[in-house]
C-alpha cells in the first residue's frame, strides 16, 4: 500500500501504529532505506506531541516508548541524520518532562504528603522518567540547561514518595533503591541525607533477597549493578571496589553454572563503613543540625548549601535525611543548639534569607525527631538575674526596629494617621513564619496586644526606650519557649549575646524555689486571681512567701494614658522602686506586654534580685497551665 494512501486515513494513533508494524513485518524487497520505519517514527512523534498539547499524560508517555525506539533503529540505520533525529527528539522529551514536572512538583516547594490518595502515583511516575532520562543523555543532541535540574526535582521527589511508602509496603524498597542511587549520581557532592537514603533503602532490599544459596543469576546481577552505583567514600574506596569485584567475578561463575557462594562476600557489610557491625551497635553519635560546610560525617546534616534564601531546597532536603533515622529513634541534638555551635566563629550578621532557612530547618527537625531530641539545659532559678520566657511578637518588633529606619518611621508614621481606623486595627493577625510580620503589621499589634504606644512629637524615640533595654535583657537572660517557633526567632540573639536557650521553664518549679523569699508581681491581667490562690496557699509549693501584686498600665490601642510609652514605663518603675524602699523584695514576676522586658532588666541591674519576665498569661503559668501566643 502506498504510503500516501496510509497517511489518508484517519485511525487512532494506537491502530496507526499497529498497521504500519504489520506491513513493515512482511516480507518485502531488499532496499536502501526502510519508509515504514520512518513513518512510524514521524507517526509516533505526531501522536507525542498531540498528546503533550492536550494533556493527556498516558497517552504521551504511551507515544514517548513507540517514537524512542524508532528513533533509535533509524539513527543507526541513518548515522548521517542520527543528531538531527535526536534532537528533534530531544526536543519532545523536554516538553513531556516539564509536564510530568508541573504535574508533580509544586512550584512554591512546599513538603508533599504523599500519604494521600491524589499523590499515590508519584512515586511510579517519577521512576518512570527517571529511566527514560537517563539513557537519553548519552545520546547526539544538546542537552537545554534546564533539562537536568527538572531531572534531579523529579528523581528526587520520586524517592521521598517511595521512601515513604517503605514502612507499609516493602516492595517500595527497590524503587526507592534505584531512585536515590539515581539522585546521588546527579547530586555532586551527595548529600548525607542522600548517602543515608541509598544505605537504608539497600539495606531493606538485601533483607528481601533469599538466601545466597538460592538466588539466581538475575537476582544476583541486578543486586551487583545496585551495589556498583552506590556512594562511596574516598577512603573505603578500594575495598568496595574489591569486594564489587569479587562479587562480579560470581556472577561469573554462576553464568558457567559453577557454584559461587563464595563470591557474595558483596552481600555482607563491605558497603558500610569502616568497622561498623551490622549485628552489634556501638555507641550512637547524636544527629547534627548545623550552618556551616565544616562539619562532617553521616550523622551531620548542613544547611550551608540552602543559606542563600533556598528554603524549599532545605526543607526538601532535610525531609529526605530524617525519616531513617527517625525509624531508627537515633538521638539528635537540639537544633537551636547546633546551629548556635556551629555558627560560633561565622560572625553576624547572618542576613534574613539565611535567617529564615534555619528558623524553618529547625523546626521541622524538632517536628520529625521530637523525643529523640536531647532535652535542653533546664533554668537555673538559683542563679538569679533575668530569666524570661520568649514572646515572638517582641522578637519580630526587635528585628524589624533593629532594620532601616526609613521603614520604622514611615510604619511609625502609619499608626499615627490610622488611629481613628477601626478596620484597620481590627484585622486578623497572618501567621507569615518562618518570615516576619513586616514592619507596619508587627508595630500594629505591638501596640493592640502589648499595650506599647508612642508619643505624638518623638514616636521614634519611644520605640528606642523600649528597645534598648528589652535587647539588653534578651543578650544577658536565660529564655525559654515551649514553642519550636519562637525558639528559632530567638537565634540571632542567641548568636551575639551570652544568654541561654532553656527547657521550657514551669511556673510550679519557681514556685517550688520560693520558700520565705518576698515577691512582687507586675502585672496587665488583674490581680485579683493571683491574691486569691496565693491567700488559698496553692501558690506554696515549696512553702509560704510573701506577695505583692502591681497592676500596669493599661496601654492597649487606643488607650493612651500618659504622653507615650516612655513616660508609663518610668511611672511603673518608680512604682516598683517605691515597693523596693518600703521593704524590700527578692524576686519580681513581671508578666505586663510591653513592659515586662524593660521593667525586669530595671529591676535586676539595680537590686541584682531575680527578675522573671512572663509571656503566658501568669495565673494560669503558675498553676502549672503553661501558654503562649504565636506570630
Amino acid at each position: 500500500m502506498p504510503l500516501r494512501l496510509l497517511r489518508e486515513l484517519t485511525l487512532p494513533f494506537a491502530a496507526h501504529h499497529q498497521l504500519l508494524t504489520a506491513l513493515r513485518e512482511k516480507p518485502r524487497a531488499e532496499a536502501p532505506a526502510d519508509p515504514l520505519l520512518a513513518e512510524l517514527a514521524e507517526a509516533s512523534a505526531a501522536a507525542l506531541r498531540e498528546a503533550i498539547d492536550q494533556g493527556r499524560l498516558e497517552a504521551a508517555l504511551a507515544a514517548h516508548d513507540h517514537l524512542v525506539g524508532h528513533v533509535g533503529e533509524l539513527a543507526a540505520a541513518r548515522p548521517e541524520v542520527a543528531a538531527v533525529l535526536w534532537q528533534r527528539y530531544g526536543d519532545l522529551l523536554g516538553q513531556l518532562t516539564g509536564q510530568v514536572h508541573e504535574r508533580l512538583v509544586p512550584r512554591n516547594g512546599e513538603t508533599v504528603d504523599f500519604s494521600v490518595a491524589e499523590r499515590a502515583g508519584d512515586g511510579a511516575l517519577c521512576l518512570r522518567m527517571a529511566r527514560i532520562l537517563e539513557p537519553t543523555a548519552a545520546q547526539p543532541w544538546e542537552v537545554p540547561s534546564w533539562l537536568p535540574v527538572l531531572e534531579q526535582q523529579l528523581v528526587q521527589h520520586g524517592a521521598l514518595a517511595w521512601q515513604q511508602r517503605i514502612g507499609v509496603d516493602p516492595a517500595a524498597a527497590e524503587p526507592c533503591l534505584d531512585l536515590f542511587l539515581r539522585l546521588a549520581q546527579l547530586l555532586d557532592p551527595v548529600p548525607a541525607w542522600v548517602a543515608m537514603g541509598c544505605r537504608a533503602a539497600m539495606a531493606k532490599v538485601i533483607e528481601a533477597l533469599p538466601a545466597p544459596g538460592a538466588m539466581t543469576e538475575q537476582e544476583l546481577g541486578l543486586l551487583v549493578a545496585r551495589v556498583g552505583r552506590l556512594p562511596v567514600a574516598a577512603a573505603q574506596r578500594e575495598a568496595f571496589e574489591a569486594a564489587l569485584l569479587r562479587a562480579r567475578f560470581s556472577l561469573e561463575l554462576l553464568q558457567q553454572g559453577k557454584p559461587a557462594a563464595q563470591g557474595l562476600e558483596v552481600l555482607e557489610a563491605e558497603w558500610l563503613e569502616d568497622g561498623e557491625d551490622p549485628g552489634v551497635e556501638g555507641p550512637r553519635t547524636p544527629l547534627r543540625l548545623v550552618a556551616t560546610a565544616a562539619a562532617a560525617g553521616p550523622e551531620v546534616f548542613s544547611l550551608a548549601p540552602f543559606l542563600d534564601g533556598d528554603g524549599e531546597g532545605a526543607a526538601a532536603a532535610l525531609e529526605g535525611f530524617l525519616p531513617p533515622w527517625a525509624a531508627r529513634e537515633w538521638p539528635a541534638c537540639h537544633p537551636i543548639a547546633s546551629l548556635l555551635e556551629s555558627l560560633d566563629t561565622r560572625g553576624l550578621p547572618l542576613a534574613e534569607a539565611a535567617l529564615r532557612v534555619l528558623r524553618r530547618a529547625a523546626l521541622l527537625w524538632q517536628e520529625r525527631l521530637g523525643p529523640q531530641i536531647a532535652p535542653l539545659p533546664p533554668v537555673d532559678w538559683a542563679a538569679g538575674g533575668l530569666v524570661v520566657e520568649l514572646d515572638p511578637l517582641e522578637l519580630a518588633v526587635l528585628r524589624q526596629a533593629g532594620g532601616a529606619g526609613e521603614a520604622v518611621d514611615d510604619a511609625l508614621a502609619e499608626l499615627r494617621r490610622r488611629h481613628h481606623d477601626a478596620g484597620f486595627w481590627s484585622a486578623a493577625a497572618a501567621d507569615p513564619f518562618p518570615a516576619l510580620p513586616d514592619t507596619l503589621e508587627a508595630l500594629r499589634r505591638f501596640e493592640l496586644e502589648a499595650g506599647f504606644y508612642t508619643s505624638t512629637q518623638a514616636p521614634r524615640e519611644s520605640l528606642r526606650q523600649w528597645a534598648q533595654p528589652a535587647l539588653q535583657a534578651l543578650l544577658q537572660a536565660q529564655v525559654w519557649s515551649a514553642q519550636p517557633a519562637t525558639q528559632g526567632l530567638w537565634l540571632p540573639w542567641g548568636l551575639e549575646g551570652i544568654g541561654t536557650l532553656r527547657q521550657a521553664a514551669s511556673g510550679v518549679g519557681l514556685l517550688a524555689q520560693l520558700e520565705g523569699e518576698e515577691v512582687v508581681v507586675v502585672t496587665t491581667e488583674g490581680t485579683e486571681a493571683i491574691r486569691q490562690a496565693h491567700q488559698s496557699g496553692r501558690l506554696f509549693a515549696g512553702g509560704a512567701f510573701g506577695l505583692r501584686c502591681l497592676a500596669a498600665p493599661q496601654s492597649r490601642h487606643p488607650q493612651r494614658p500618659a504622653a507615650g510609652f516612655e513616660h508609663s514605663l518610668e511611672g511603673l518603675v518608680a512604682a516598683v522602686e517605691q515597693l523596693y524602699r518600703e521593704r524590700p523584695f527578692t524576686v519580681l514576676l513581671a508578666a505586663c506586654g510591653a513592659y515586662r522586658l524593660p521593667l525586669a532588666q530595671a529591676m535586676a541591674s539595680r537590686f541584682g534580685l531575680l527578675a522573671v519576665a512572663v509571656a503566658s498569661p501568669l495565673a494560669g503559668w503558675l498553676e502549672g497551665q503553661p501558654e503562649q501566643g504565636q506570630l
